[in-house]
């Protein structure tokens, strides 16, 4: 049971029987797909809607360099291997953003550099933005009927420096690439199954590792290295952000279940945990989906997002030791500060009885 605690993050959403046991939820306001809108709630809300004749859309994750340049992916199609969808935040507005052809299965992780420059990864090839449009940078082998080999993150430095994640859980992983000039290069060692990374600098990251999330890495020297700490006994962990190589924050739950989730910090060289109040989860109870994004709020805390099958879903909030939560009508599966202001994009869907939709949310402003 425990393996299956950590599966593929970038399924595009829950099978047909997952999505009956959610009850309807009715549309949450929201403006026209892609209006920036001037008189809109500050909270928590819906902005870009996924527009497709097929039943189940979800969007997965979303990253942003400034309050003008942003990316949002995902895709069509249950367990990840129907198509993948994009949009791009230029001018005010989403915008659909073309992959190509031959690509194919949900994306799950997208990562900027600047504000012509990302990232992201399916099944079968790592896709590079540049110039307005997404290109294919790698391909790699597609291994029998589903479910291929997957990736699960990525981390942008610059246009020739991108970390590659497929770590490996209730599916087979891609491991970790790394595009170091013009080089790919799979990494052997401790740093060859990693989930997720965050990198405060090209010289100094940390990772989620392990085959169900339950190790921390971090990459100096060159190397990748298991961060060993009594603090971190017996956890699973879901989303991490760095700041600095000594300013750690992450999500995380008991490893068997026992207790809730919680948010541990590293400051220095010691670790503190911080028990949510409430019973919430940091990803679906079948782990089918992306879930415990973490993202700074501009102002000295953090938003959280949280899974359910039952509505509603939760955005955590934590700053100074306080908790809070917001009720949302449906999932976010990751969020995103926009760097220069407090505004958060967020990634996910709309669940109904037997179909989703793909949303992308913001909190804040959008001027």
């Amino acid at each position: 049971m425990a393996a299956m605690t950590r599966t593929y993050r970038a399924l595009a959403g829950l099978g047909a029987a997952i999505a009956a046991a959610i009850p309807a939820i009715p549309a949450t306001p929201a403006m026209a797909a892609g209006a920036a809108g001037t008189h809109a709630p500050l909270g928590w809300r819906i902005v870009y809607r996924h527009v497709t004749t097929t039943s189940f859309s979800s969007y997965n994750a979303v990253a942003a360099t400034d309050s003008k340049h942003a990316w949002a992916v995902g895709g069509t199609g249950v367990a990840g291997e129907g198509s993948p969808i994009a949009a791009y935040w230029h001018h005010g507005r989403w915008h659909v953003s073309a992959i190509p052809s031959r690509v194919i299965g949900s994306i799950p992780a997208v990562s900027a550099d600047g504000p012509r420059d990302a990232w992201a990864g399916t099944v079968g090839n790592v896709l590079h933005w540049h110039d307005g449009k997404w290109t294919v940078a790698k391909s790699f082998l597609l291994q029998g009927g589903p479910p291929s080999p997957q990736l699960t993150g990525v981390t942008a430095l610059s246009p020739t420096n991108v970390w590659v994640f497929g770590g490996t859980g209730y599916w087979v992983g891609r491991g970790t690439w790394h595009l170091h000039g013009h080089t790919w290069t799979k990494v052997t060692g401790a740093g060859r199954n990693i989930f997720e990374a965050s990198a405060p600098s090209a010289n100094s990251m940390w990772a989620i590792a392990g085959h169900n999330g339950d190790s921390l890495l971090r990459f100096a020297n060159g190397a990748w290295h298991q961060v060993m700490n009594p603090a971190l006994t017996g956890l699973e962990f879901e989303g991490i952000f760095a700041s600095s190589a000594t300013n750690v924050w992450v999500t995380a739950s008991q490893e068997d279940g026992s207790t809730g989730a919680r948010l541990l910090h590293l400051h220095g060289t010691h670790w503190s945990a911080y028990k949510m109040p409430w019973t919430v989860q940091l990803r679906w109870p079948y782990s089918v989906t992306a879930g415990g994004g973490i993202s700074p709020d501009g102002a000295g805390g953090f938003w959280i997002a949280t899974q359910s099958v039952t509505s509603p879903f939760w955005m955590v909030h934590f700053r100074a030791g306080r908790w809070s939560r917001v009720a949302v009508t449906s999932a976010v599966h990751r969020v995103a500060l926009r760097p220069g202001t407090r505004s958060l994009w967020g990634a996910g869907e709309i669940h109904r009885k037997t179909s989703a939709t793909g949303t992308i949310w913001v909190h804040g402003r959008l001027g």
